[in-house]
């Protein structure tokens, strides 16, 4: 039996423009990594309008079968260069856009460009303006200011690696959450031996090999013209932090070779991909807590997920084959649980569970082994991959980097503050339309720039005016923050306050988790009063 996903989905299909209808159901055919799906939509479309893809520059945006089956599809673009894709692949798949897209507007595809160079219009700034504001403002020439505040993307010398998955892994250490995000709860000891495992097995193989000799076909740009290079290609897959780690360490898969596979499958199903590591991250956890048997997940067998046996290539292996399978599942809606996820999300599939199944072993429910912020009575965000409370505190935009996300711990008001702060400055990034990647030099001249434009703009000031119609806007839509209702979430948030010395709220919310509350009130309360000046 088709189940309502399934349904669903068909019923969009039928409803696609005749002469796409072909090209979409081809593409969205399950089949091999960058066979189908996403991939498959660039190459038919590339074909169909071939004529008209040689003249100028375009970007073809295009969903995958995700958006059809699930509520949490992106929408993905493949630069073209020379006439050819790249490696690169670009996507906006926080929140699910890809399946608002194509659920409610039915569309599949965008195709945008066209020949000639649009005329600049009167006010916008030429390059020795832009030149002499970053001498005044930086003490350095633009090009120079440039590379010098983006050396994390594009190389940074004194660590010899460069890009977020090269850096991270370097900087962030044992920090980085692993294994369903249960690293928290380990020792320092234990964690540092996981890192020194994905140091070798993970981060090495993509170091040598990027890093060694010419950059030369390594390092790409989003296809923009930019001389940050930031996209970084392991053997003609682009590798970034955030997708490999959540098809990566986060559910025990140490070889690079097994997440590369993963993270193309993830962009030809066309997830996004730190989602699609929370689910198979929750998943693999209530499977290896008993909570689940593997045949009620759909899974041939259990994963592995201990960090004391966990061996990098036979539990990679067999970790990632279990991971593929479930990613499928959940990409078109197949199976009691995929389909669960894929329709419902990890939040309200949990309440699902809970409703069949009840407490697990250890007293869990479902829901204590995801780690979310929930909004209103049924949405959530999932966490990007750092060890922070600023990613799951009751702030209204999550799951980008509108926040404090750094692995940190303060007093609520202190925290709110600082994060609020944040999430002005990466909203007026956004809004001028500059990648958050140069934030570094943009901040800095970005109230420069609007005043030599002739554009009467306070950023900060702007950014907050803005943050308020979206407070308005989500409480009008019953999707305000609301507490924690994870027990991981809230064991996250006190086991980052021990970890950086902050023993007075790690022991209050061991006592009691009670204080959790009062810590996550207090933060919101505090954001309110800031929004309301």
């Amino acid at each position: 039996m088709a189940t309502v996903g399934a349904r669903r989905a068909e019923r969009v299909l039928d409803q696609v423009a005749p002469g796409l209808s072909r090209i979409v159901r081809e593409a969205f055919r399950e089949g091999e990594p960058r066979r189908f799906g996403v991939h498959r939509m660039h190459e038919l479309l590339a074909a169909r309008y071939k004529d008209l893809l040689s003249r100028g520059e375009w970007r073809i945006l295009t969903v995958g079968p995700a958006a059809a089956y699930t509520i949490h599809g992106g929408v993905f673009s493949i630069p073209i260069e020379a006439g050819r894709f790249t490696p690169v692949m670009d996507s906006a798949a926080r929140g699910g856009g890809g399946s608002v897209l194509f659920q409610a507007h039915r569309v599949a595809a965008i195709i945008m460009g066209g020949a000639g160079s649009p005329k600049r219009p009167s006010g916008l700034l030429d390059k020795a303006t832009v030149d002499s504001l970053a001498r005044e403002t930086l003490g350095s020439p633009y090009p120079q200011a440039v590379i010098a505040k983006t050396k994390k993307y594009r190389f940074d010398p004194k660590l010899g690696t460069g890009g977020t998955f090269g850096v991270n892994y370097v900087v962030y250490r044992e920090l980085v959450p692993c294994l369903a995000y249960n690293t928290i709860y380990y020792s320092h000891t234990v964690r540092m031996r996981l890192h020194e495992l994905v140091m070798e097995y993970f981060w090495k193989p993509f170091q040598e090999e990027v890093f060694k000799g010419s950059p030369a076909g390594k390092w790409r740009t989003c296809g923009e013209p930019c001389p940050v290079a930031c996209k970084k290609i392991w053997r003609g897959v682009k590798v970034d932090y955030e997708p490999f780690q959540g098809m990566g360490p986060l559910i025990g898969v140490l070889e690079l070779e097994k997440a590369a596979r993963l993270v193309e499958l993830v962009d030809s199903l066309g997830l996004d991909a730190i989602e699609a590591g929370h689910e198979v991250a929750w998943v693999f956890d209530m499977v290896s807590r008993g909570l689940l048997h593997p045949s009620e997940a759909g899974l041939a067998a259990a994963p592995r997920l201990d960090p004391l046996t966990l061996d990098p290539r036979v539990d990679s292996e067999r970790n990632a084959a279990l991971a593929e399978a479930l990613l499928r599942d959940i990409a078109y809606s197949r199976g009691r649980l995929g389909s669960l996820i894929a329709g419902k999300g990890i939040r309200r599939a949990a309440l699902e569970l809970e409703k069949e199944a009840g407490e697990g072993p250890g007293g869990y429910l479902p829901r204590d082994l995801a780690v979310y912020a929930a909004f209103g009575g049924d949405w959530y965000m999932t966490p990007n991959y750092y060890w922070s409370p600023g990613l799951v505190a009751p702030l209204y935009v999550l799951g980008r980097y509108w926040t404090n996300y750094a692995p940190t711990f303060m007093e609520p008001e202190d925290y709110a503050e600082t994060s609020l702060k944040r999430a002005a400055w990466e909203y007026a990034i956004d809004n001028a339309g500059i990648c958050r990647f140069h934030r570094g030099w943009a901040e800095a001249l970005l109230h420069g720039l609007y005043e030599k434009a002739g554009i009467p703009l306070d950023p900060p000031s702007h950014a907050k005016e803005m943050y308020r119609e979206i407070v308005a806007y989500q409480e009008k839509a019953g999707a305000e923050p609301v507490p924690w209702e994870s027990r991981k979430t809230v064991d996250l948030v006190a086991s980052i306050a021990a970890e950086v010395g902050n023993t007075e709220w790690a022991d209050r919310i061991a006592r009691d988790p009670g204080a959790a509350m009062e810590w996550w009130k207090r933060f919101h309360s505090k954001i309110k009063s800031l929004l309301s000046r």
